[in-house]
Order: C-alpha cells, then sequence, then structure tokens
C-alpha cells in the first residue's frame, strides 16, 4: 500500500517488549488513518472497566492520511486513551512533527501499553525499539527533556514529552511536540501514570505516495482553498485570535469572569490586533503546514521580560484573559509559557483559574485557603502564579490540578454550582447561552465541552450554512 508503511507498532512498558503487526488496505480504507487508527486502536484494546491510570490503558498515537506529505496540514498527529478527566475514550490533535516521523520510521501508528518500572523514554529508531532510563528527565519541562535528548541522540530526532503536570497525574496535562501540544483530555497525565516522560523517533525509510502527480494536484488545490479564504491573510497576520474583537464585541460571546458576561470590556490589549505588531518577532507555523497561524511572541521589557512563546493562541486568549478577567497580554503570555513548560492544557487551566476567582469573589474560599488574592482585580499578578501552584500541585493549586468536577467536590459549600464543564472537560471560548446548537455540540461530543467534535460554531457566529 503506497502512501501507508502497513504496520502499527505495539511496546509492552511492562515487559519491555515490542513488536509490529501489518493491516491490509480494508483496514486502511475503513479507519484512513490519524484519528481513525488511535481511536480503533484504544477503543478495541482496553479493558471495559480499566482505570484511566492502570497499565491496562492503552496511548495510541498516529499520524493523518497526509503525514510525511505537502497537503494541508500534513503533520497532524492523533493522540488517544481513556481519559482521565473525562474517563470516556479521548482523542488530541497535535501539530507536532512527531507523526510524519513515526512514518518515516515505518509505522503508520503507535500503541504503548503497561507501566516502566521507573521513569522512561521510547526510543525507536526505524525497527530499532528500547526503552531507556529517565531518571535525570523526571521534573524537567517540556523544553529542556527535548534539548537533551537532541544532544543525547542527535539533532534531527523528534521528541513528544511530558512536564511536571504530567508526572504529577494532573487530568489536564498534555502532551508536547515541537512548542504545539495534544492538549485536551489530560493524556499527558496518562504517559506520566506509566512512568514515560517522552517518545523520540528517528525515521530514515521513504514513504512513497500512491500517484506523485495527483498528489501534487492535491496539494496545490488545497493552497488555493487556503488562499482563498477571508481568514488566511488575517490567520498570518494575527494569528488564531484574529477574530476575538469580532467574538466579543459583535457577538457577545466571549465567555468572561467565568461565564458571568459574555463581553470582556477591557479586551482591548489582549487582542491580536493589539500585541501582534508590538511583540510578534516572526510567524511559526505546524510541520508541512502552509498557513503559519503561530506566532512567536516575545516580551523583551518589564516584569516578563524573556517570555517567548508559541502563540497567542484564540483559546488561551480566553483562558488566561476573558475567562479570569485578565487584560494584561504580557501576563497571559507568562500563564502560556507556564503552562506550556509544565505540560498543562490552557483552556483547562485557565478556566479552572476563573473558577477559583468567582469562588473568591463570592466568598466560598479565602486568602487564607488560596494564599493568594484572587480577586478579579489583581489577576496580571495571580493568573500566572496560580498555573505555576496547579502544574508542581503546590498549596490550593493541588485543588485545582484536576479540573473544575474535582475541584469542587474538594471544596463544598455549593461551589459545584459555579464549575463549568461537560462529562468533566472545561469549554472552550464559546458561549453557549448565545449559541444554542454548540451547547448541543458540546452535550453530545464523547470528549465533554469540544469545539473540534462539531464545528456548529462556525455557522452560528457567521450566520449562515455553507454549502460545500
Amino acid at each position: 500500500m503506497k502512501g501507508y508503511m502497513g504496520r502499527i507498532l505495539k511496546v509492552d512498558l511492562t515487559t519491555g517488549k515490542s513488536h509490529a503487526r501489518t493491516f491490509d488496505e480494508k483496514y486502511a480504507r475503513k479507519y484512513l488513518g490519524g484519528q481513525g487508527f488511535a481511536v480503533e486502536i484504544v477503543y478495541h484494546a482496553v479493558p471495559k472497566g480499566a482505570d484511566a491510570f492502570s497499565p491496562e490503558n492503552v496511548l495510541a498515537i498516529a499520524g493523518g492520511v497526509f503525514d510525511g506529505f505537502p497537503v494541508g496540514t500534513g503533520g497532524k498527529v492523533a493522540f488517544a486513551a481513556k481519559s482521565p478527566a473525562t474517563g470516556t475514550l479521548a482523542e488530541s490533535i497535535m501539530g507536532g512533527s512527531i507523526g510524519p516521523e513515526l512514518k518515516h520510521a515505518g509505522y503508520d501508528a503507535l500503541e504503548i501499553v503497561g507501566k516502566a518500572e521507573a521513569p522512561s523514554y521510547l526510543y525507536i529508531e526505524d525497527d530499532k525499539v528500547e526503552i531507556n532510563d529517565a531518571a535525570d528527565l523526571w521534573g524537567k519541562d517540556t523544553r529542556v527533556v527535548p534539548e537533551t535528548l537532541k544532544k543525547r541522540h542527535g539533532w534531527d530526532v523528534k521528541v513528544a514529552c511530558i512536564g511536571v503536570a504530567g508526572e504529577k497525574l494532573s487530568k489536564m496535562a498534555c502532551i508536547d511536540c515541537d512548542d504545539r501540544q495534544s492538549g485536551r483530555g489530560g493524556l499527558g497525565a496518562v504517559m506520566g501514570s506509566k512512568n514515560l516522560k517522552a517518545i523520540v523517533v528517528r525515521g530514515t525509510k521513504d514513504l512513497v505516495p500512491n500517484d506523485p502527480r495527483k498528489l501534487l494536484d492535491l496539494a496545490l488545490h488545497y493552497q488555493k482553498v487556503y488562499e482563498a479564504a477571508p481568514s488566511f491573510v488575517e490567520d498570518t497576520k494575527y494569528g488564531t485570535g484574529e477574530f476575538l474583537g469580532w467574538v466579543n464585541k459583535d457577538r457577545g460571546v466571549f465567555p468572561t469572569r467565568n461565564f458571568q458576561e459574555g463581553v470582556f470590556n477591557e479586551r482591548e490589549k489582549i487582542d491580536p490586533y493589539y500585541w501582534a505588531p508590538k511583540y510578534v518577532t516572526k510567524n511559526k507555523a505546524c510541520f508541512a503546514c502552509t498557513k503559519p497561524c503561530g506566532k512567536l511572541f516575545e516580551v523583551k521589557n518589564g516584569k516578563y521580560a524573556g517570555v517567548a512563546i508559541d502563540g497567542i493562541e484564540y483559546e488561551t486568549l480566553y483562558a488566561f484573559g476573558g475567562a479570569c478577567g485578565n487584560p494584561d497580554v504580557e501576563s497571559v503570555a507568562r500563564a502560556n509559557e507556564l503552562a506550556d513548560l509544565l505540560g498543562m492544557d490552557s483552556i483547562s487551566c485557565g478556566v479552572t483559574i476563573g473558577f477559583a476567582m468567582e469562588l473568591y469573589q463570592r466568598g466560598i474560599v479565602t486568602k487564607n485557603d488560596v494564599g493568594l488574592d484572587l480577586s478579579w482585580s489583581n489577576a496580571p499578578d495571580v493568573v500566572p502564579k496560580m498555573v505555576e501552584m496547579m502544574g508542581n500541585r503546590q498549596g490550593f493549586g493541588d485543588v485545582l490540578a484536576d479540573g473544575v468536577r474535582v475541584a469542587a467536590k474538594k471544596i463544598g459549600k455549593d461551589s459545584e454550582r459555579y464549575a463549568i464543564h461537560t462529562k468533566g472537560m472545561e469549554p472552550p471560548a464559546y458561549d453557549v447561552r448565545g449559541m444554542k446548537g454548540h451547547g448541543l455540540a458540546y452535550m453530545t461530543s464523547t470528549r465533554g465541552a469540544c469545539h473540534l467534535r462539531a464545528g456548529f460554531y462556525a455557522p452560528e457566529l457567521v450566520g449562515k450554512f455553507w454549502k460545500w
């Protein structure tokens, strides 16, 4: 089968053994790749009733159909497992390079089972598969880990890893690769529960398309579709947050101060039209993508001097900005950086902080409980501090580290009334009180409050449906 490698690698961390199994064209046509392969593996391999943190849970990784080819976003990779956050099968997509590299190593998907006895990392180089000691990497952040492993194995290897939050089994822990994150569902904690700090891949095998001419035509067609979209220029200039002002002011569905409001009146300086010209030093794109909506955001001076992140994405502007009533973009950027370094989903993290701030507003928690003044007016100072406390499970951060549903049960005092989630997953940046169809999408999604399982927010915001 050209276009596929035709193999799935299974690694058992408990026994240290691995083997590759083949699949045929029928399997490929049925599940395609990416989410299809990853979800199929988890669905059939995880025993019914297995705990998300048990060795029986499976972490599956699969590159998309076009991974390794320059078509559209040809580097997207899916991670899947039973989610510790929701208890359902959850998958999370990343734009890092680990998927294409896995294909070049000879595998369309990776299935990881069991639990290593001690902190470890998985090293794959074509047909060579090793489980190596990671004691020196445990406790390190998501920038130090890949840098260390690239020095050890060569700068051409690709590294997906977890931060401290994953090690400490935070149910909002994510997986990082190339400053991109597989964010939702707590899959970083699944890696942590398996004592797996990182996955390192080097591939040297050719990936051959079935019809090179047709592939090129398809790549050129996708590029024309991209460039014809009204958002192409704006996304390239300002990133995914370019429509923040429109959602906020024109539509009134930008969740603010833990969903107490739908308009963030102080949002001007977290709007990309303000900060992109001032802080962005260059564009960044996911692997093989020709629409560089990522931005290298750098703070040169002041309290947060030295902050350098790939962002700030729309959802993160909402999570550490609007949801927390935080109008300071440098504070938002620092919170974003800390979440990335610690390995935490910025959406769940920010919404959980906003939840705690509303509890503080209502006197349900106090400064004695938290150790900080969580007043909305104090957001620029406390939001980054709370991220750090949550990622490290320090003090009140330990109460919040597993998200609003778990935190509300711990806090009590009718705090569940203010815990905004669906199936244990904190919602993204669309207020369903003004977007009823999107609310239905949250209710019916297996992943909980997710804007990526049904794109109904798009026609609701635009006010029309498209004919495809």
